[in-house]
């Protein structure tokens, strides 16, 4: 069976679109459940007890960093450790960060920052734009 070069184009088009529809779905219901909980959650402080980074290399000689983020916070005079959940090149150990907390689980916290929603939903865009 032989394709003809616009099927094959077609194809392309087609899962390129598919895959930055379901992007951006994934982002935006991601976005409203970070949205919904930290809308009816109360929110604390949290200070930045510790940063680890670790380096990984690759097998193409690259190398990749990583940064864990631990901070400390108080809810109903007990205290908690958690891991934040993400970093960014300005946090410093000591620096304080706003959370929000489930009132039934202190230790699920989210933050204010939606930077994973933020970065997906364009890429989802760029796919579909691309796959027409």
């Amino acid at each position: 069976m032989k394709f003809k070069k616009n099927n094959v184009l077609g194809i392309f088009s087609v899962a390129f679109a598919s895959i930055g529809v379901l992007m951006m779905l994934i982002s935006a219901v991601i976005f409203f459940n970070h949205y919904s909980f930290n809308k009816n959650t109360p929110e604390t402080k949290a200070v930045i007890e510790e940063i680890r980074t670790s380096v990984h290399r690759r097998s193409n000689g690259t190398r990749r960093t990583d940064h864990d983020v631990y901070v400390s916070y108080v809810v109903d005079d007990k205290s908690y450790y958690r891991e934040l959940g993400y970093y960014n090149s300005g946090m410093r150990e000591g620096d304080t960060v706003y959370v929000h907390y489930d009132p039934a689980d202190p230790n699920k916290i989210k933050t204010n920052s939606y930077i994973g929603e933020i970065i997906i939903f364009p890429m989802g865009v760029f796919f579909c734009r691309n796959g027409r």
